[in-house]
């Protein structure tokens, strides 16, 4: 399992901007773009998102990883956990919780784990680009019928990924709106 803290800005995006920036950076990157499913996971009373954390299970090709995002003072620590296909189907069928420092954490944290169910999926189409000392992610996403752009960066510095995010937006003559809402917010929105 690892353990770190994210820092990101990010940014909606429409259509034509989200185009503007992949066809911008395509032919910049040498890889290309990748798919990932995020099942996210919470309580029917939602007492994660409450809390101001978030829980998902990400599906890259056959692999699956859990992911608790907690709250600090800035950013949002981040406990990841490699989990089999076989843990996900039962955590997708059965409510069945894998086992793990995740598991024990939120134990420790006072959640009971048996209350925890997938309740939205978010599907990604997502081009990289490590930019200056960020990661910039452009992402197409799709979820409920919906599809929406979302151009985020990470850096260890919140001021950072911020300027860095107003300048690539800046490269198309595209205007900086702070996202506020994440994945999972729009994804359990019907």
């Amino acid at each position: 399992m690892s353990t770190n803290v994210e820092i990101e800005a990010k940014a909606l995006v429409s259509k034509d901007e989200y185009l503007k920036l992949f066809n911008h950076f395509l032919p910049l990157t040498n890889k290309a773009p990748y798919t990932q499913t995020n099942f996210y996971i919470d309580t029917k009373t939602f007492a994660l998102r409450k809390d101001g954390s978030g829980l998902r299970i990400r599906k890259i090709k056959e692999n699956y990883n859990m992911t608790l995002k907690v709250p600090l003072s800035y950013g949002l620590l981040e406990k990841n956990q490699e989990i089999t296909f076989e843990e996900f189907q039962l955590m997708e069928a059965n409510n069945r919780f894998p086992d793990g420092n995740i598991k024990e954490f939120l134990i420790m944290l006072g959640y009971d784990v048996n209350n925890l169910t997938i309740f939205a999926s978010l599907t990604t189409s997502r081009l990289d680009y490590r930019y200056k000392s960020s990661l910039l992610s452009i992402d197409k996403n799709s979820y409920n019928g919906k599809v929406d752009y979302e151009i985020e960066m990470e850096d260890n510095s919140p001021l950072i990924a911020k300027q860095n995010l107003i300048e690539v937006l800046s490269l198309e003559d595209i205007p900086f709106r702070e996202n506020k809402k994440s994945k999972v917010v729009r994804a359990s929105e019907k």
